[in-house]
């Protein structure tokens, strides 16, 4: 009781600091793939990408945050079959924004999902961290560990105190401090910051979302959750399957 107490204390600290701060930090988005290549006998599986890393920015200045995916040209993964099937895995990042304003804490997410575009509102402070006392330093930035105390999903962090913003990627907050690394479901998505600039932050990508269909945040999860579960029940929980016609 009495940590949680300095929890509190501590984020509302890190609000008033906000507001002050600013920075860029650049991410590294990793994803662990799942791919089951039906009529695969003459493919090499060992040439099948196991993970999907791309790059994202968060920007922070003003009170409030930007995370946006950073445009790269896609590189299509491609597995040499040797004299069997020839294929070429190619994955493009979704057209995704999210709008954070760290003194209302309030959170706008642009989200793609299967073509679709929408536009989801929630509350920043509705995320409730417990510590577990755990520490150590990402970039040379001392950082304490936390998990969200929420059943439904499994999310630890790493966030420093030094970076006075109380944000961070994929739409988390509620910290005091700067989240620099993210785990999702025991290692199925990692987001680990790999550069941060506290120096220059482009203003011009402050722009509050609008596009998209718009829900509630607990809308879009359980859209999401009844979509992915009939995928996986049409292909046996797999991510991607790949049939191979001879």
């Amino acid at each position: 009781m009495k940590k949680q107490f300095l929890l509190t204390i501590a984020i509302l600290i890190s609000f008033c600091a906000s507001a002050q701060f600013k920075a860029t930090i650049t991410y590294r988005s990793t994803t662990k793939l799942q791919i089951d290549i039906q009529g695969a006998s003459e493919v090499d599986m060992s040439n099948i990408p196991k993970e999907h890393s791309t790059n994202k920015k968060l920007y922070i200045d003003d009170g409030k945050s930007m995370y946006l995916n950073v445009k790269e040209e896609s590189k299509p993964a491609d597995t040499d079959g040797g004299d069997g099937p020839h294929i070429i895995i190619k994955t493009d990042a979704p057209d995704e924004k999210i709008y954070c304003d760290l003194n209302t804490k309030s959170r706008i997410e642009q989200r793609e999902f299967m073509d679709r575009l929408f536009l989801i509102t929630s509350d920043l402070s509705s995320q409730k961290w417990k510590l577990t006392g755990r520490q150590k330093q990402i970039l040379n930035y001392p950082c304490q560990e936390a998990e969200l105390i929420d059943s439904t999903r499994r999310i630890s962090v790493w966030f420093s105190s030094s970076l006075q913003a109380s944000t961070g990627p994929n739409g988390l907050g509620n910290l005091p401090g700067v989240i620099l690394e993210a785990n999702f479901n025991d290692g199925e998505v990692v987001v680990v910051a790999t550069n941060i600039d506290t120096v220059n932050v482009d203003s011009s990508v402050f722009v509050v979302p609008t596009k998209g269909k718009k829900m509630t945040k607990a809308e879009y999860n359980a859209m999401v959750e009844e979509k992915m579960k009939e995928m996986d029940n049409e292909n046996g929980g797999n991510n991607v399957i790949i049939k191979i016609k001879k």
